[in-house]
C-alpha cells in the first residue's frame, strides 16, 4: 500500500476493516482526484500563496462509493482517555485526529510541525500505560497515554473538540474502482480549462510577495514553498497521478512535471534564503505547457 497522505491512508485502512479493497490511489480519486488551485492567503501576520494540487470532498466520496463517514466528537473538557480505553474493549480499532506536534513517536514532526494528522489506534497496553497506533508513516508504534491525550486535545482549528470517526457501508457496490478512469478524465478536462488562469494567479501572487519587507518576504515565501511541497500540493498529487499509468511516455512526462514543480520550490528557496534574483516566468510557462500536454493526452487516451 502506498502511504503518502494520512487521510487517504486512514480511509483505506477503515475500508479494509469493512472488507473493501481500496488503496490510497483509489481514495485519492474517489475524494476528487487532482487539479490546481491558487489562493492568496493571510494568516493575520503575513500574506502567502496556497497552492493546492488535489481535491478532498467527503460528499463526492460518499456519492461515488456508497460509503458514509460518521463522526463522534467530545469537547476537550469532557473527553477522557478512559473513553478511548473503553471503546477499544468492544472493537479492535479507533481512528482519530491528532496534532502531529505532540506525537512523540514521529521524530520529524514532534515539537517541530503543528498540523492535523489522522491516526489509527489499535489497543491499550495497561502494563505500561501506552497505546499502540499506526499512521501513514508508522505501523504499530507506542505512545504514552498522557502524550496521546495532549495530541488529541490540541488539534488546530478543532473548536476545542476531540474527534473520532469511522465509515459505514450504506450501499454495497462492487464497481467502485470502475469509476476511476472517468474521474481521471474529468480531472484532466477541468485542469485544461483552468490551468492557465491558476498559474497566472500564482505569477501575480509571487510578484506581490517581492514587494514585502524582508522579514515578511521570507516568511511568505517559506509558507508558499511549503504549500507546494505539502501532502495536498501539486508535487504529491502528480506522484499519485504517475502511479495511475503504465505508459512509459506519459510516465516520463509526469516525472518531468514533478521535477519542474520541485525546481520551482528550489528557486523560491534561493530567492528568500540566499537573495538570488530569479525570474520565475519561464519556469511557470514550462509548467503550464507540460500540464496542458499531459492532460490532453490523458483526455484522449484514458478509456
Amino acid at each position: 500500500m502506498t502511504k503518502n497522505h494520512c487521510y487517504y491512508y486512514i480511509i483505506a485502512r477503515l475500508a479494509k476493516e469493512k472488507g473493501i479493497d481500496l488503496n490510497e490511489i483509489d481514495i485519492f480519486y474517489l475524494l476528487g482526484g487532482y487539479g490546481l488551485k491558487i489562493e492568496e492567503m493571510n494568516n493575520g501576520y503575513f500574506p502567502h500563496i496556497s497552492v493546492t494540487g488535489n481535491k478532498v470532498n467527503n460528499e463526492i466520496f460518499e456519492d461515488r462509493t456508497g460509503i458514509k463517514f460518521f463522526h463522534l466528537n467530545y469537547t476537550t473538557e469532557k473527553f477522557e482517555v478512559a473513553n478511548l480505553i473503553e471503546a477499544l474493549k468492544v472493537r479492535n480499532y479507533v481512528s482519530a485526529v491528532a496534532n502531529c506536534y505532540f506525537l512523540t513517536y514521529d521524530h520529524l514532526n514532534y515539537k517541530n510541525n503543528i498540523g492535523s494528522h489522522f491516526i489509527f489506534i489499535h489497543q491499550y497496553d495497561i502494563s505500561n500505560d501506552t497505546f499502540l497506533v499506526s499512521d501513514n508513516k508508522f505501523e504499530c508504534v507506542s505512545i504514552k497515554r498522557n502524550d496521546l491525550d495532549i495530541a488529541l486535545k490540541n488539534v488546530p482549528n478543532s473548536n476545542n473538540e476531540v474527534s473520532f470517526f469511522d465509515i459505514e457501508v450504506v450501499v454495497e457496490d462492487v464497481g467502485i474502482k470502475d469509476r476511476i478512469p472517468e474521474i481521471i478524465k474529468l480531472n484532466a478536462l477541468e485542469l485544461l480549462k483552468n490551468c492557465k488562469k491558476e498559474l497566472l494567479n500564482l505569477k501575480k501572487g509571487l510578484e506581490k510577495l517581492k514587494t514585502l519587507e524582508p522579514i515578511y518576504k521570507s516568511l511568505s515565501y517559506t509558507e508558499t514553498l511549503n504549500s507546494i511541497k505539502s501532502l495536498n500540493g501539486p508535487i504529491v498529487s502528480r506522484k499519485y497521478l504517475l502511479q495511475s499509468f503504465t505508459d512509459d511516455e506519459i510516465r516520463r512526462e509526469i516525472n518531468k512535471l514533478i521535477g519542474m514543480w520541485e525546481k520551482l520550490c528550489i528557486s523560491l528557496y534561493k530567492i528568500y534564503e540566499i537573495g538570488t534574483d530569479i525570474n520565475l516566468d519561464g519556469q511557470l510557462e514550462d509548467i503550464l505547457e507540460l500540464e496542458l500536454l499531459i492532460n490532453e493526452k490523458i483526455l484522449n487516451n484514458v478509456k
